[in-house]
């Protein structure tokens, strides 16, 4: 019987369904089919597509990506005595029980076009010659499908709820006309006037960006922009207030931190809230901070309009006076206070939160097409792709993908589940992938190998750099001005990268593990492709994750894949070896060796595992069908780590149930290595207590024991 294959190119059209897990009754070989009719004929819902084999299956590494295998629960001797009085026919039909197949109906991609057709210009809008000229310098000509949308809207006045996509331009699209407005007042400001603008963003680098980009654009020294966010000295940060800020960006938590101990930062003549990335500030779980920082401003507002000699001199309270329409920042008179919420998706929780901090809004979205909130809304400019790796080449093959990319002079952002994972990673790389002995058989470490640096032969010409949320933000703050600044570079980092940070010359996105909500997915590949640049998103893929394929183009991202021996030819000339397979096998023992050898990287690298674990371990209920924890091998993962321990030695290690990290020994049956040690260990110790002047220097004889 023939069985129908599909090609890799048309692997991607069909409707994916679930591999049986459990078969009752007679155990069936794998590609057979299940007999449905007295002729023992093939029905045609019987037969199963199986996908063609990677070329890295058939003759690449062993350990690489293979079928996937139907799993046959074990039957007690009693079972099988009852079953062998059966028919083999009927005992099919009977216990036969398959899963229902889950099949995902593949969506067309929803889109944004970053530029629109009619190439509006700034220098086209009513805003200061010398704002113009100054965007011009920076390279920012054209408007974005979402600053034309915007930026009317914003000088009417309004309230406004924006959905656009990732590096669209959304920043800017607020930036622009809010630092036109305060230049344009008269008399000018002071900075005994107070904060004018407040905006509100997620994490500390993207606070950081979005005040560059403010001082960017700001020609006009008397207005003022500052920010605030956790990690920076509150001292330092209080001299500035002290001194007037007009524009003020910061994270929630240091924001209502100075708004109620600080007595310098004034709120009551705020006129305009931003709250970017809403739909991040909602998942980091900022809901109860922006609902105090929200009734701060209104209760600052409510006692700077009570006037009681007002009252009794016009005969009527402040907001009785007719409000007035337009911008509110080029009034200064005016009361009103404009709130812009700006979102990447639209989610319910975003709708309840535009309910309760805006009034009468005007809803903007930039989306092309269908307004379905299932979709993934990502730049067109960016091309998907996923790779199929075996568990145990894990590690070799991200060094080939690295070697591969340095190559091309890309900056690269590549994910990981936990800070301890990028820790490690970029403990190895800097360490022993950057730089090779010229002979493969030295593993150059601190204090161990050769101390000669011509022994040493530079592999990568790029830098490697490391982004988590527990670094100090000083270290942080550096790390992520370095990076925007390299013309080429690797980035490991958490998801606390995922969010709002633009590096324009990101061209590559690495997911080493994957996403735990389609959200960050969409935050992590946007990184790359900004503002209608192109870019490309790769996520690693083991055979057990599979599926994940069709749930994203289920939501409309359609992924191509890529062969691992595209990237695995690059180690021939960095390891020395004639082919891929012997120089991926002699990285990982070059890694193995190394770890082993270094007590402090191999301490490093089974806290890596022991925190990936707990990662994927805790995937959401949704996504935990694809990720599912108890379907994976924790030893061949313990591999992708560069460790020769067991999962449960490693959890001895980390629980710190082991004081002394020994080296593992070697089964001495199963190797033709012998150790030195192992055979001093087996003579005899003798001290010097029991030593006398007339001893013969000769091992005692054993007293042979006597016959009973």
């Amino acid at each position: 019987m023939e069985l129908e294959r599909i090609s890799n190119s048309q692997s991607l059209k069909i409707s994916w369904i679930k591999p049986t897990n459990v078969i009752k009754g007679r155990a069936l070989r794998r590609k057979k089919v299940i007999p449905n009719n007295r002729n023992n004929e093939p029905s045609t819902s019987a037969v199963r597509k199986v996908a063609e084999p990677s070329p890295v299956t058939s003759v690449g590494f062993k350990n690489f990506p293979k079928p996937t295998s139907v799993h046959i629960k074990r039957k007690h001797k009693k079972d099988k005595q009852k079953s062998s009085h059966q028919s083999d026919a009927d005992s099919v039909k009977q216990h036969a029980v398959e899963k229902e197949p889950q099949t995902y109906i593949m969506k067309e991609s929803v889109s944004e076009r970053v530029f629109t057709e009619s190439g509006k210009k700034f220098g086209d809008l009513d805003i200061h010659r010398h704002l113009v000229s100054n965007l011009e310098k920076i390279n920012f000509t054209t408007l974005t499908t979402v600053q034309e949308k915007v930026i009317p809207i914003l000088l009417s006045g309004k309230d406004m709820l924006v959905r656009s996509q990732t590096g669209s331009g959304k920043t800017l699209a607020y930036a622009v006309p809010i630092i036109d407005a305060l230049q344009s007042l008269t008399p000018r400001l002071k900075r005994t006037d107070g904060v004018q603008v407040m905006v509100v963003v997620p994490t500390r680098e993207l606070a950081l960006q979005t005040h560059e980009l403010f001082k960017s654009i700001n020609t006009f020294q008397w207005i003022v922009t500052s920010h605030l966010c956790g990690g920076e000295s509150r001292k330092s940060e209080k001299d500035r207030l002290r001194k007037g800020v007009h524009v003020l960006i910061g994270t929630p938590g240091r924001l209502l931190d100075h708004m109620f101990h600080t007595s310098a930062l004034k709120v009551n003549s705020v006129r305009c809230l931003i709250l970017d990335e809403a739909d991040q500030l909602l998942d980091m779980g900022f809901r109860r901070d922006i609902d105090s920082l929200v009734e701060e401003l209104n209760k600052s507002k409510a006692q700077e309009e009570y006037q009681p000699l007002d009252i009794l001199k016009h005969g009527h309270r402040a907001e009785d006076v007719e409000e007035t329409e337009g911008f509110s920042l080029k009034n200064p008179n005016s009361k009103n206070r404009q709130t812009i919420l700006l979102s990447a998706s639209l989610s319910q929780d975003v709708k309840e939160l535009a309910e309760f901090v805006l009034r009468e809004h005007t809803f903007v979205d930039a989306l092309d097409g269908s307004e379905s909130g299932e979709s993934l809304v990502i730049p067109d400019t960016i091309k998907h792709f996923f790779i199929m790796s075996g568990i145990k080449n894990r590690l070799v093959l991200l060094s080939a993908m690295i070697a591969a990319k340095s190559k091309q002079n890309s900056k690269i952002f590549i994910f990981m589940a936990s800070t301890q994972m990028v820790e490690f990673h970029y403990e190895l790389f800097t360490n022993f992938l950057q730089k090779v002995s010229v002979n493969s058989d030295n593993v150059i470490l601190d204090g161990v190998g050769s101390d000669d640096d011509s022994d040493l032969e530079g592999v990568l010409d790029t830098k490697f750099f490391k982004l988590h949320g527990s670094m100090d933000q000083k270290m942080r703050k550096q790390v992520f001005t370095e990076f925007r600044a390299a013309k080429s570079g690797v980035l490991l980092c958490t998801d606390v990268a995922a969010r709002g940070i633009d590096v324009p010359a990101a061209d590559c996105v690495i997911q080493y593990t994957g996403p735990q909500t389609d959200k960050d997915y969409l935050h992590r590949v946007g990184r790359t492709g900004r503002v209608g640049k192109s870019g490309t998103a790769i996520i690693f893929l083991t055979p057990e994750e599979e599926e994940y394929i069709p749930k994203l183009g289920a939501l409309g991202v359609q992924l191509k894949r890529l062969h691992a021996v595209d990237f695995l030819n690059c180690l021939c000339e960095i390891m020395s070896e004639p082919d891929y397979e012997k120089a991926g096998r002699a990285l990982q023992q070059h890694y193995e060796n190394a770890i082993n050898e270094n007590k402090n990287l191999r301490y490093t690298a089974c806290m890596a595992y022991s925190t990936w674990s707990r990662f994927y371990n805790s995937y959401p209920s949704k996504m935990r069908a694809i990720f599912d924890f108890k379907r994976i091998n924790l030893g061949h993962y313990a591999t992708s780590f560069g460790l020769r321990y067991t999962p449960s030695e490693i959890g001895k290690i980390v629980r710190g149930q082991v004081e002394n990290i020994e080296s593992p020994r070697l089964n001495q049956k199963l190797s033709n290595y012998t150790d030195g040690a192992q055979e001093k260990k087996k003579k005899v110790k003798r001290t010097i207590g029991n030593i006398s002047e007339f001893d013969s220097g000769l091992q005692p004889l054993k007293k042979k024991k006597k016959k009973s």
